[in-house]
């Protein structure tokens, strides 16, 4: 335990792990948060600099609040309440260059790249396309730009709203309305709760409305919006694999720490049932290990491969022969995104084929 003398008597100290190295020292005071190492003080003094930076320009003030933690009595970093409040006068960096916008400039939300374009359609698959300002949303089917796809709208198409949202892979609670109109009508709605409050109707909150029955719950993530934010949709994933196999020359695994490999395996493990049958959904070779020989087999051609790890000038070899059976790594930039684009809707019209035989299978 740390110790220092005071008039009071001596004052101790729990000892605490160093912010930096990780080993337990004795402290001198309650605000200590290093060693007394060299190295950990330099560290120390890099962050604050940093934060200090940080708060001077503002972004603390932009992105996190400061709150009350009741339960400990503590101040707490409190982030996206600034977000939720003023999202329409923060600088988004998450707008592209779009044509069929009136500015311009599109809102894509958090979906990552690459998205997919439409075939027969207006926009990306599973992105809700709205205007830099987030005033307007786009209609997938026509084009027009408008505050909300009403019913009325939709009607002109002849499709309903769970229809369309299943059509353009959006979520099923997608409200289809801009953020803008939904900032509004958010704010309309925090007034109304004011003024019942002013006049005094707390019983009719407290009281609350009728429970409606529930509704048998879907998993969000399936639906193309929710797979977009997440950069886990088909043709995000075949880019992500093409990209680990160009720059690390094999194969991603579990047990791949680099980059994202273990998270590339964990995916398509999980949505094809295992990690050969999303390698040959991508037109990849299955890969099967025995000891330190890691044999490549073609599902169409069967034709085995083996190479040894262990062997000297074997593990060169794998990139170059993976290069000549994988169609997807001898293409460049603008062919590779044509070819992603059809892979992705082939891919997904066979995930909606095994979901409805396995629907069949059990309602059967």
């Amino acid at each position: 335990m740390g110790k220092i003398f005071t008039l009071e008597g001596p004052r101790y100290f729990p000892s605490r792990k160093c912010t930096f190295c990780r080993y337990m020292y004795e402290p001198t005071s309650n605000t200590q948060k290093t060693c007394t190492k060299s190295e950990c003080k330099k560290l120390l003094a890099k962050r604050n600099a940093k934060n200090a930076k940080n708060k001077k320009h503002g972004w603390y003030d932009k992105y996190f609040d400061i709150g009350q933690d009741k339960r400990r009595g503590t101040k707490i970093k409190r982030a996206a309440t600034y977000l939720r409040r003023n999202r329409l006068q923060v600088e988004d960096e998450r707008t592209i260059d779009y044509d069929e916008s009136p500015t311009g400039r599109a809102y894509t939300g958090v979906a990552k790249s690459p998205l997919r374009k439409l075939e027969n359609g207006h926009g990306f698959y599973g992105v809700m396309m709205q205007t830099e300002n987030r005033e307007l949303l786009q209609c997938h089917v026509c084009g027009k730009w408008l505050h909300h796809l009403t019913h009325t709208h939709l009607n002109k198409h002849g499709i309903n709203k769970a229809e369309y949202n299943n059509e353009y892979g959006l979520a099923r609670k997608n409200t289809l309305v801009s953020d803008g109109r939904s900032l509004e009508q958010e704010m309309i709605g925090r007034e109304n709760i004011k003024k019942i409050w002013e006049k005094g109707h707390k019983a009719m909150l407290e009281k609350g409305r009728k429970r409606k029955a529930r509704k048998e719950w879907v998993k969000e993530w399936h639906s193309e919006e929710k797979r977009n934010e997440r950069g886990v949709c088909n043709k995000q994933m075949g880019a992500r694999l093409v990209t680990f196999v160009k720059r690390f020359k094999d194969l991603p695994s579990r047990s791949t720490v680099k980059f994202d490999g273990r998270a590339i395996a964990h995916i398509l493990d999980r949505r094809w049932g295992s990690l050969n049958k999303g390698f040959n959904a991508y037109g990849f070779p299955s890969r099967y290990r025995q000891g330190s020989r890691t044999e490549f087999s073609i599902p169409d051609t069967k034709e085995l491969m083996t190479f040894n790890y262990n062997k000297f000038g074997d593990r060169n070899k794998v990139y170059p022969w993976l290069q000549e059976n994988c169609r997807l790594l001898r293409l460049q930039d603008p062919e590779l995104e044509d070819n992603l684009d059809k892979l992705a809707i082939r891919l997904d019209r066979k995930e909606l084929e095994e979901k409805g035989n396995k629907a069949n299978v059990h309602h059967k």
